[in-house]
């Protein structure tokens, strides 16, 4: 299947994904911020689970908003339901940079932080893997890899741009205000592209759904793998392994740094540094996909088993400039190549009619159950095995499953011929 994609087109699947993940780093970023004036500061690891529990209770969400507001979509429209959802991410994004802190109002702060997190992920439209499908379905067969990667790349510009707003504001504002600018400042934005996209400026990526001829019921779609539990097996661990390696070797990781004596701005730094070079590296690793497809995807999941060992060995061992940059090649080389290779094979592995229903409904199954929590776990597991590696044991665990499952002898002729 192969059309020629507009550039409305691009900025439409692009720009809700750039700001989803502008959102999200900013509130891992800002986690001292968040721990210091949400939560009672008596036991700061109980502070630090209950933070990234709250993180992984907008994810668990995101599943029951897309029941949602297709249901919505059935009674008012697509274009209707996509601004009423974006509509909610602006407000439910605004409030949680005007809260009121735990010194003002108690227990009531966390619980207010946690209901407005729970409205962020019902509002997202989940758009990142079915903009991903769409860009891999127009591309010619020579550019899969090429053409899927601005996906990835649009979520790490967007991560730059969080990143960016975190280090300006805490540049401009004190502490106590410059947490705060970030989520007013991208909540804007959020109603900004909610109105563009009501007046029809950007076609809203449902609509693509429904021009082609495509199964839908998802059961039905499911029901053809049946006898390959081992290909849905693996769409849920790779998906995990990605979701993991971002969590924990990126969102995760500045905490666990500051909590290794090394200094916030550095952390920062660090993590911003790998968001680059992850940036730089998918439209080079892209090419390479491209041209040598069937052979990527075992090495992606053996660089994910060894390089998150290695990134909480170093943090543990070493505070310099040196250790940062390598730490941040890591994390930007590893979720790079992942992310690239991951997409690309899961789209070859499924039938074309099939896409659309499965591979978006295993992934926010591998986020839901498995990645959200790893943060909280890492935090848990940490202190009571008294080990500092156990961050990075979690995600080669599941890095080690997917190449496991990894089902190699697996893929529909029909995929090739058709695309």
């Amino acid at each position: 299947m192969k059309t020629k994609i507009s550039l409305t087109n691009v900025l439409a699947l692009c720009l809700g994904t750039m700001l989803e993940w502008a959102e999200y780093t900013c509130y891992a970023y800002l986690s001292p911020f968040f721990i210091e004036y949400f939560f009672p500061q008596e036991d700061l690891q109980a502070a630090q689970i209950f933070y990234w529990m709250i993180f992984a209770s907008g994810m668990l969400m995101r599943p029951i908003g897309s029941l949602l507001f297709a249901k919505l979509a059935s009674i008012i429209g697509r274009t209707l339901a996509l601004f009423y959802s974006l509509l909610l991410m602006a407000i439910s994004t605004v409030l949680i940079g005007v809260l009121p802190t735990f010194q003002q109002i108690g227990l009531a702060a966390p619980l207010l932080l946690m209901f407005f997190r729970l409205l962020q992920g019902l509002s997202i439209a989940g758009e990142y893997n079915g903009a991903a499908i769409y860009l891999y379905e127009t591309a010619p067969i020579t550019h899969k890899a090429r053409r899927t990667s601005l996906i990835p790349l649009c979520a790490s510009v967007g991560m730059l741009f969080g990143s960016g707003l975190c280090q300006i504001s805490q540049f401009i504002f004190s502490s106590q205000i410059g947490w705060r600018m970030p989520f007013i400042f991208s909540g804007s934005l959020f109603l900004i592209l909610a109105t563009i996209r009501n007046n029809n400026y950007l076609v809203s990526l449902t609509d693509v759904k429904s021009t082609h001829h495509l199964e839908n019921n998802i059961l039905t779609s499911l029901r053809r793998y049946i006898n390959n539990k081992k290909l849905l097996l693996w769409s849920i661990f790779a998906a995990a392994t990605i979701g993991l390696n971002s969590y924990i070797c990126h969102s995760f990781l500045p905490l666990f740094m500051v909590s290794k004596n090394w200094d916030y701005d550095i952390a920062i730094k660090t993590a911003t540094i790998g968001q680059c070079i992850c940036a730089l590296l998918i439209p080079l690793l892209s090419y390479f996909v491209d041209k040598f497809k069937y052979q990527h995807i075992s090495y992606a999941f053996s660089v994910a088993l060894i390089t998150p060992l290695i990134i909480f060995n170093q943090v543990q061992f070493a505070n310099s400039t040196l250790s940062s940059l390598f730490i941040a090649f890591l994390f930007g080389f590893t979720q790079a190549y992942l992310a690239i290779t991951v997409m690309t094979e899961m789209n070859s592995l499924f039938l074309s009619k099939d896409r659309y229903n499965c591979i978006p409904f295993l992934w926010s199954l591998g986020i839901v159950l498995i990645a959200a929590h790893g943060p909280s776990l890492a935090t848990y597991l940490k202190v009571y095995f008294a080990n500092d590696i156990v961050p990075g044991m979690i995600v080669s665990s599941i890095a080690l499953l997917s190449l496991v499952l990894y089902p190699k002898e697996f893929r529909y002729i029909e995929n090739s011929i058709n695309e």
